[in-house]
């Protein structure tokens, strides 16, 4: 039983090393399969500062995909302006790191809502 929360955990550690938007999830699960398991971190090759770091990339990927629903005309502007700026946020990541500045999202804007 043990060892089927180990397999369970590296699962979601590979899915997060690949790169996820859905890193909240992946990061509960792998945690929730570590203690169930009772075992470590280190026993399934990885650690808190790794899976911090998995976490900004998370929010960096997440961040760029609302960035691309806005880039393709998506009509929703302004909620995902909002998301974008809230993983940016959460990651503690700026404009840049994803790939944009202030000025692209605000050309980004439809015209109607300006």
């Amino acid at each position: 039983m043990k060892e089927n929360h180990k397999v369970q955990a590296q699962k979601w550690l590979e899915h997060l090393r690949s790169g996820t938007d859905q890193y909240e999830s992946f990061l509960k699960y792998l945690h929730e399969e570590v203690q169930k398991g009772g075992f470590t971190l280190k026993d399934i090759g990885t650690s808190e500062e790794e899976l911090e770091q998995l976490r900004v990339k998370g929010c960096k990927t997440s961040a760029q995909k609302w960035l691309e629903y806005l880039r393709s005309g998506a009509d929703q502007y302004d909620s995902f302006l909002k998301y974008l700026r809230e993983e940016v946020q959460k990651g503690g990541l700026t404009l840049k790191d994803i790939g944009t500045s202030k000025e692209e999202l605000e050309k980004l804007r439809p015209v109607t809502v300006r």
